[in-house]
């Protein structure tokens, strides 16, 4: 819940909501869904709200932050083309091939010598990569894109709000990479390892839930046997 608290100051509507003139950094997604042929419409969103902060005045340097962890998969260069089309000039736009998680993306903002930043994305992406960016120092405002959340996905940014706590406030996480990328320059095997390690850290973070949820039922538990007891003693003496 910190989370959720702490970000929501901090998001905005609307390119005319945002007071300040400052670099843009886009959370990258799938361009389509699952079938390989529908468009998603998160990263449809994603990409108009950022050709309409082009539009305003209010950017003119974006960095598109997204996965390239194989060939045949690579989300900035996706995202650059779409900008692109909505009349983003090539020049205004640098690749960060390495985005592979929000934190990531994020803190390699600190090779830009950045202080400001808009981030966009969904709302609900943003209510975990603002606190990111305030945490590592930056001045953060968040340009929401629309899109709500399937259950699922609700269920996924449980685990992964709780996982950010953990990143910034316990483990002082890193990113897999580190520096700018201006062309893609990825080691599978480290990507490996970084799956390998969320899964860890994910699974660790359940057995942690189920542990605490254990303790408050058993605690719960042992207060009403107490309280039973308590009243079966009474009943017993007004008996006899």
């Amino acid at each position: 819940m910190l989370i959720v608290v702490q970000s929501t100051g901090n998001l905005e509507n609307s390119p005319t909501d945002i007071e300040m003139n400052a670099p843009v950094l886009v959370l990258g997604t799938n361009k389509y869904l699952r079938d390989g042929v529908s468009k998603n419409a998160y990263y449809e969103n994603r990409m108009d709200m950022a050709a309409n902060l082009y539009r305003s005045g209010k950017s003119s340097f974006f960095i598109l932050s997204g996965d390239n962890s194989s060939k045949s998969y690579n989300e900035p260069a996706l995202m650059r083309q779409s900008l692109i089309q909505r009349g983003v000039p090539a020049s205004k736009i640098e690749l960060d091939y390495a985005g592979r998680n929000t934190l990531g993306s994020v803190v390699r903002l600190k090779d830009h010598n950045i202080e400001d930043i808009i981030i966009i994305s969904q709302q609900f992406h943003l209510r975990r990569a603002i606190p990111i960016a305030e945490y590592h120092g930056f001045n953060a405002v968040g340009l929401k894109a629309k899109g709500g959340m399937t259950v699922r996905m609700f269920l996924r940014e449980l685990i992964a709000r709780f996982k950010v706590h953990l990143d910034l406030y316990i483990f002082n996480t890193k990113p897999i990479y580190s520096g700018t990328f201006s062309g893609p320059d990825l080691n599978m095997n480290q990507n490996k390892r970084d799956y390998n390690l969320f899964v860890v850290v994910v699974f660790v973070n359940l057995l942690s839930i189920l542990a605490t949820s254990f303790v408050i039922g058993y605690s719960y538990t042992n207060r009403l046997n107490r309280r039973n007891g308590r009243s079966t003693g009474k009943n017993n003496r007004r008996t006899k």
